[in-house]
């Protein structure tokens, strides 16, 4: 691979699970940027880290025209969102509301747009959302929005960028969290369909 087809990716998250994923990345050839991990566990595992809160629009336009105007291009965006547990839908404090909002509908939507307008809307591209949802029979309301999110983007930039979405329970291990979205990343599973770990396996055994 020449220097002119290496491809880029930026990876938004605090979790583990983005650090393990910029590392398989950066194995794979891409140049990484990492966003709003710890800054030694950056270091060891991309490129180049930025410290920021992601929800934060401005840091995203900064975040996309750095990496744009550094390697002259931007190939996949991924971005991870814990899910807070909401408890009761019908006793959800207001206040936890919007922040469960901002977090999984306003930042990734954020993001998605910056990378679009601003990278990949000539060029084509890739965007994930990952999502680390509630236990098991809790409201899973974070990822309910996110999957809609998805969807909803998927349709927009079709088909010039792929969109698609991997949600795992909280408590999943990191590096198989990193290792099904690596995977998803290079798969062909149609744009606008959000996977879920349980059953990643069959649906990602097509790669593209």
């Amino acid at each position: 691979m020449s220097a002119g087809d290496v491809q880029v990716a930026v990876v938004v998250g605090a979790d583990p699970v983005a650090p393990a994923l910029a590392r398989r990345l950066r194995a794979d050839g891409f140049r990484v940027c990492l966003v709003g991990a710890d800054p030694a566990e950056g270091a060891r595992s991309a490129d180049w880290t930025l410290a920021g809160e992601p929800t934060d629009v401005d840091l995203q336009s900064r975040v996309v025209r750095a990496v744009v105007d550094r390697w002259g291009r931007l190939d996949l965006l991924v971005v991870h969102t814990p899910e807070p547990d909401p408890g009761s839908l019908l006793e959800i404090d207001p206040i936890a509301f919007r922040a469960l909002v901002r977090g999984w509908v306003a930042a990734p939507l954020g993001w998605a747009q910056r990378a679009y307008w601003l990278a990949m809307a000539d060029g084509g591209g890739r965007v994930l959302h990952l999502a680390t949802t509630a236990q098991a029979g809790r409201v899973a309301l974070g990822a309910a929005m996110l999957r809609g999110l998805t969807g909803l983007i998927a349709a927009e930039v079709a088909p010039a960028v792929r969109v698609n979405g991997l949600t795992a329970p909280r408590g999943t291990d990191p590096e198989l969290f990193a290792d099904l979205a690596y995977l998803l990343s290079r798969s062909a599973v149609a744009s606008g369909e959000v996977v879920e770990a349980g059953t990643a396996a069959d649906q990602l055994q097509q790669v593209a």
